[in-house]
């Protein structure tokens, strides 16, 4: 049997035909010219223009040789195979499987094809469609490590959310629905359905009476920026971080509830790439904020929290922006409005050009800023109503612009600062009530200063400037310790009390530098007063005041009214018990009648001065009695030795007298015993012209007798200063 030309299957045997011949049995493997057909079970492949055969199955392409049994073993796609000869058992007499993307194991002259999985390299981008996807369930991620687990891409891309996710675009440009000629209005997402708003009226800023009244019938508008949306959504689905990637995020405030907001149920990390690449800016301009509810406080806000709680809420790394050239008299943008919040940390955010950076009221507390740096917020970086409190850490506040009046912190409520810089104000730098300030760099000018009204520690910090008053004032139960002032102009470092007579009440001043540049003769320009405002600069201190082992440089009254004054150093010399150039300055004797009337007593008070000197100390008795009068001694404190029952107090009294030509004084020490008499240690002397001063006891009292050389009264003052 032959045949001209036709692939004939002849099984168990070989086929030798010179070109052009029939095929027929034959047994060697010798490979067939160009042109002919064989079927080789064995040996070389047919050359070049060959045609091999297939069993019912698509026909093999030209240039090609092979057979394919009827099983199929091997998946063909379009219809050709390149070098591959299979039997129907799977058994390759001779070639090797080379289509693209299957692999093939071979054992011996067996090759099995064991897996349909795409070689590297065979599938390039421009093979995808673009809309072709494969859902990231099916995708593993490995961790690089030890004994890390195998997880879908779909978990791994779900640890953190992007505002990206949901539609937020931050390229500044502050695309709206409307632009883009698409209407959002009816879109599944589009709801109050589902939200803590709606599902929590309790805690909701739009509950009212049990009733859900939302600011508008659906969250948003046409009209919204597409960053608004995308990040609003983001915040009111997630339940753990968001993330906020590089970007300028255009936030529109001027609608109805506008700007962003979360409340209750809705805490979570809010976290950005960093506070100058992720920033969250308005939509509307500076004109906007002009001609829109001026002076209105909170009446627009980029990011409002409203009772939001624990678990804690972190707000890091982001940039919260104002419009440019917004106005200092507008009073309406607050960057971020907290309202009864618990337990939030603002962390290394930048602050920049509003009313307001963050106000907080409706007992907002135990919250924190820090690492924050904030420039050209008139009505104040950081405000706080008296029902909050907040704490502020390792800050950067600039005043960044010439403009009076401007506010650094304004804190009703507790607050304690620490570790940060305010600088450059022209107004109140710092207005802290019940709290701390230390370790904190202030300057100041214009009408700058810091007041810390009551129960403030204030320590360890530099004031520094040339404003129109004192650097900073202090009022009743404060303490203030360690701190360098420098004052550069004809105005006080530190103001103590509340300029109203008698409100600097126990107030500690103590370890302070006081540097005063300017050495201007003037009632007001001393480094440290306590002012009634229209009365005079002394008037509000009271003895319970301390003023101890500071250091004075400059122009310095060493005798602020009834405030008891010691060991101080006043331009480098120590004030003891007893120290030099005070009778001057000292209120007690010029402004008494009986002295400063009598020309020759004013003589002998001079001479005093360069002579004796003065006691320091608090004035505790001033009065007037006639000569030789023997006046009991009260008003003396002292720290006290000994059990309750058994106190033993010590202290130096200092008696000046003056009268009908006549001028005196002189100092004692005094013990005296709880419940036990006084007793007199010893007269430590003094001086007197015209007339003698002594001392005695009277019981429990300490006692002095004024005797006036040519008759009539003595006026005096008693000053006292407790040893133990």
């Amino acid at each position: 049997m032959a045949l001209q030309t036709p692939l004939v299957l002849i099984s168990g045997a070989f086929s030798t035909l010179p070109p052009g011949d029939t095929i027929g049995p034959a047994t060697d493997p010798v490979a067939q010219a160009s042109g002919n057909a064989a079927l080789v079970l064995a040996g070389t492949a047919l050359a070049s223009g060959n045609a091999g055969i297939s069993t019912g199955l698509t026909a093999l392409a030209s240039g090609n040789a092979g057979l394919v049994s009827a099983s199929n073993k091997v998946p063909i796609s379009g219809g050709y195979m390149t070098g591959q000869l299979f039997a129907a058992s799977g058994v390759v007499v001779s070639g090797t499987l080379s289509r693209n993307g299957f692999n093939v194991v071979t054992v011996g002259d067996v090759e099995t094809v064991t897996s349909t999985m795409i070689a590297s390299g065979t599938i390039i981008d421009a093979d995808v469609n673009i809309s072709g996807a494969i859902n990231a369930t099916k995708l593993n991620f490995l961790q690089t490590g030890i004994g890390a687990a195998a997880r879908t891409v779909a978990s791994k891309l779900k640890d953190v959310i992007s505002v990206k996710d949901f539609g937020a675009r931050g390229d500044g440009l502050g695309t709206t629905p409307s632009d883009e000629s698409i209407d959002i209005s009816t879109a599944t997402w589009n709801t109050w359905d589902g939200t803590p708003f709606k599902t929590n009226l309790a805690y909701s800023p739009y509950g009212t009476s049990g009733s859900f009244v939302p600011p508008t019938a659906i969250p948003f508008q046409n009209t919204d920026t597409w960053d608004f949306i995308g990040v609003q959504l983001a915040l009111w689905s997630a339940s753990n971080s968001i993330y906020v990637p590089a970007g300028t995020y255009v936030i529109n405030v001027s609608r109805t509830g506008g700007g962003l907001i979360i409340m209750k149920g809705q805490e979570q990390a809010i976290i950005g790439a960093n506070f100058y690449k992720s920033s969250f800016a308005t939509k509307e301009n500076a004109a906007f904020f002009a001609s829109n509810n001026v002076g209105v406080a909170n009446a627009y806000a980029l990011l409002r929290l409203y009772r939001t709680g624990g678990p804690p809420t972190l707000i890091a790394d982001l940039a919260f922006e104002g419009p440019n050239s917004y106005g200092t008299t507008s009073n309406n943008l607050s960057l971020i409005y907290a309202q009864n919040i618990n337990g939030v940390t603002f962390r290394d955010l930048w602050l920049s050009v509003a009313h307001r950076g963050i106000s907080a009221d409706t007992s907002s507390g135990d919250s924190h800023l820090k690492g924050t740096t904030a420039e050209f917020l008139w009505g104040g970086t950081v405000v706080t109503d008296a029902s909050s409190d907040l704490s502020i850490d390792f800050c950067n506040f600039w005043a960044s612009a010439t403009v009076p009046g401007q506010i650094g912190i304004s804190a009703a409520g507790r607050c304690s600062v620490t570790n940060s810089r305010l600088i450059g104000f022209w107004g109140p730098a710092a207005t802290i009530n019940n709290g701390l300030f230390s370790n904190n760099l202030v300057t100041l000018s214009n009408v700058g200063y810091c007041i810390f009204s009551t129960n403030t520690i204030v320590s360890n910090n530099t004031f520094s400037g040339d404003p129109a008053g004192p650097l900073a004032s202090v009022g009743t139960s404060s303490s203030v310790i360690g701190n360098i002032f420098e004052q550069t102009t004809n105005h006080p470092c530190l103001n103590l009390g509340i300029s109203t007579a008698g409100s600097a009440t126990n107030i500690t001043v103590v370890g302070n530098t006081f540097v005063k540049t300017n050495n201007n003769v003037e009632s007001q320009n001393f480094a440290l007063i306590g002012e009634v405002s229209g009365v005079g600069y002394f008037n509000a201190l009271t003895n319970s005041c301390l003023i101890s082992s500071n250091t004075f440089q400059g122009r310095a009254n060493t005798t602020p009214g009834a405030a008891t004054m010691i060991k101080n150093t006043f331009d480098g010399v120590l004030q003891g018990m007893i120290n030099n150039e005070i009778v001057t300055n000292n209120a007690a004797v010029t402004n008494n009648a009986a002295v400063t009337n009598n020309a020759a007593v004013t003589n002998s008070a001079t001479t005093l001065v360069t002579t004796l000197g003065d006691a320091t100390g608090k004035a505790i008795m001033t009065g007037s009695v006639a000569s030789g009068t023997t006046v009991d001694i009260t008003g003396m404190l002292g720290i006290g030795q000994g059990g309750d029952r058994d106190q033993i107090r010590l202290n130096l009294v200092a008696v000046l007298a003056g009268g009908n030509s006549f001028a005196g004084r002189a100092y004692a020490l005094f013990t005296s015993k709880y419940n036990g008499n006084a007793t007199l240690i010893a007269t430590l002397g003094g001086q007197s012209d015209g007339g003698s001063v002594s001392f005695g006891t009277n019981g429990v009292y300490p006692t002095f007798t004024a005797t006036v050389g040519a008759g009539g009264n003595a006026g005096y003052t008693v000053y006292a200063i407790p040893l133990i």
